[in-house]
């Protein structure tokens, strides 16, 4: 069975993310640890990020349609050490970096499948700290739009 599109989606901005490499031009190497879902890390594990799937939206579905207009929310949580002297510059450089890989190609989503849709950047929230954390992070926030087939979320309209 193939892959919902939300899947490809993620799997799309986790290859992008991985891709953040300062050997290649980015300000971080954070893209040696990016993971999916993960709720803690540990120092040696930073700078780090975390992709989360924030949930689905279906506009204009009805057994009427042969299709539905999909949003997916995505939060990419961007962590730094935290006690280095310059965690502030640190976190905008990481978010300057995830939204770089991410909306390479004006944000075009497509894997070896096909074309999917498209990713939106809508904004950024910095996270507390937590008691007794060593990172900081910077919660970075993606839209991806893409049409689904009514009732196979395989399958692209």
């Amino acid at each position: 069975m193939s892959e919902s599109l939300a899947e490809r989606v993620l799997c799309i901005i986790e290859s992008r993310l991985r891709t953040i490499l300062s050997a290649d031009g980015f300000a971080t190497s954070a893209g040696r640890n990016v993971w999916r879902a993960r709720r803690t890390l540990e120092e040696e594990d930073l700078p780090a990020l975390v992709i989360w799937c924030d949930g689905e939206t279906a506009r204009g579905a009805s057994g009427n349609s042969a299709s539905m207009d999909m949003e997916l929310q995505i939060t990419i949580d961007a962590h730094v050490a935290a006690d280095q002297d310059c965690t502030g510059k640190m976190l905008e450089r990481i978010r300057a970096d995830v939204k770089r890989a991410c909306l390479v190609g004006r944000g075009a989503l497509s894997d070896e499948v096909g074309a999917i849709g498209v990713l939106t950047y809508t904004g950024t929230d910095t996270q507390a700290r937590s008691d007794g954390s060593g990172s900081e992070a910077v919660a970075v926030h993606f839209t991806a739009n893409y049409r689904e087939a009514y009732g196979d979320p395989t399958q692209a309209r």
